[in-house]
């Protein structure tokens, strides 16, 4: 009783009886079988005992003392009266796994730094697919739903999707989630999970300009106001203005040209913040080029517009 209570504190796993320990220079393995008890069967209910053969199957633990550890598994099949023959049943290993509870577990908790997947991969001795599937099963749940909410895309590779999605709350500047793709499909799929009551708490809905996002704020979001956040209204405006200064530097001397380009900044920079030099320079390209003089006009006001909105608004 002392060996089998030492056994279970040492390996962490109840109801093993160990019968062998191999150990080389970066793996152990350790040979067990479970005790032998009834079970009971999944097809009649009845309790049987009588064990029908044996299985081996080798399932992967956390490492200890610096090396891998391999479970060898003498695992029973029972057979009942009724014909029915099963596997006997075990609290360390879900079905059909390969790994240990406390492996899954203990890979989760090493995600929970800022590492990479191939990093905790090389560590467990797994692939970078196991590890990532072990955390693809983590359910976080949904926090709740922000009075602001604000909504946007970004490039990457997951799931052959080009642009995932993100959704932060941009008042207390935090993350709420990020979805695979920023399709309508995927959007309405995971929105649908909030009560009604929780969308209708939501005043304002921040995106950008593509149709999508307002589709979703208009079906979900119904007394939100829609508001398109800052960045993309002036991104707008300044390849709007940068569409006009292509086309007319095209019209002038290669040397001309080449000034142009290398003044984009000055042209794109609010005309106030310009030094005196800066000013002179601007106002002589302007000077040349009647139509990029007022596309310049156009952009200086929109920014001065908005600059004494905000104002007004507080």
């Amino acid at each position: 009783m002392l060996y089998k209570y030492f056994t279970e504190k040492l390996t962490g796993l109840q109801g093993l009886s160990i019968e062998k320990v191999e150990e080389n220079q970066n793996t152990i393995h350790i040979h067990c079988k479970l005790e032998r008890k009834k079970h009971k069967c999944p097809c009649c209910g009845k309790l049987t005992n009588t064990i029908h053969d044996y299985r081996e199957q080798v399932i992967k633990d956390i490492p200890a003392f610096g090396k891998y550890v391999f479970i060898h598994i003498k695992k029973k099949r029972y057979r009942c009266t009724c014909g029915k023959r099963f596997a006997e049943k075990n609290k360390f290993l879900p079905r059909y796994h390969r790994m240990t509870n406390r492996l899954s577990a203990y890979i989760i908790d090493k995600l929970r730094d800022a590492v990479t997947y191939t990093s905790v991969a090389r560590e467990m001795n797994l692939s970078v697919n196991t590890v990532i599937r072990v955390f693809g099963v983590v359910d976080y749940g949904h926090k709740n739903l922000p009075s602001a909410l604000s909504i946007d895309e970004f490039k990457g590779n997951t799931g052959g999707e080009k642009y995932q999605c993100i959704i932060t709350d941009p008042v207390k500047k935090v993350v709420l989630d990020i979805l695979p793709a920023r399709t309508e499909v995927c959007l309405t799929k995971y929105f649908a999970k909030f009560s009604k009551s929780e969308r209708e708490n939501v005043k304002y809905f921040v995106s950008d300009m593509w149709k999508p996002f307002a589709n979703i704020a208009t079906a979900w979001f119904k007394n939100s106001k829609q508001i398109v956040d800052k960045y993309h209204w002036i991104r707008q405006v300044n390849w709007a203005f940068e569409s006009v200064r292509k086309e007319e530097q095209k019209k002038f001397s290669k040397t001309h040209r080449r000034y142009f380009k290398k003044s984009r900044f000055l042209l794109l920079k609010r005309f106030d913040k310009l030094t005196d030099e800066q000013k002179q320079q601007v106002n002589i390209m302007l000077y040349a080029s009647p139509t990029l003089s007022t596309a310049h006009f156009y952009k200086e006001d929109f920014f001065k517009n908005s600059r004494l909105q905000r104002q007004r608004n507080g």
